[in-house]
């Protein structure tokens, strides 16, 4: 059985001691939330000051942060492109890290308005695959605008 790294107590305690002295430098009232890779809470710090609607925003904000691996899964090439920023990409490779960025966040139904418009053809296979796993899953309901599907 492989064993992946786990995060500590006291490297959740660190970080937010991290986090708090540089939202303290600059003077931010927030919430901190700490999250696994699978997007579980595992600490949560509200500073003086920040409202508890900041928690919550904080919560939902890491568990998009959160890179679900089955991301990099479906679409390998976003592993390869994880430091290049979106707008450096090639339309089929955006095209893939805005599903991706859908996908990141769990939904219960997942809407793509024409996805393969303007892709090149072994990208719109790649799209193609996804679609039908996710479909296959049947975690969620799936809404697919197409002209060539």
């Amino acid at each position: 059985m492989k064993n992946k790294p786990c995060l500590t107590l006291d490297d959740c305690k660190k970080m937010i001691s991290a986090c708090e002295a540089e939202a303290r430098r600059n003077k931010w009232e927030v919430a901190i939330a700490i999250l696994d890779d699978g997007g579980h809470l595992l600490m949560l710090e509200r500073m003086d000051g920040a409202t508890p609607f900041n928690a919550e925003v904080a919560v939902q904000k890491g568990r998009g942060a959160a890179i679900p691996a089955q991301i990099f899964d479906m679409f390998p090439v976003l592993k390869d492109m994880l430091g290049r920023r979106g707008g450096d990409l090639s339309g089929g490779q955006q095209q893939q890290l805005a599903i991706g960025r859908a996908l990141a966040m769990r939904p219960k139904l997942l809407i793509l308005d024409e996805p393969t418009e303007g892709i090149q053809p072994s990208i719109i296979k790649d799209i193609e695959r996804v679609i039908r796993l996710l479909a296959q899953q049947g975690e969620m309901a799936i809404l697919l605008v197409e002209q060539y599907y």
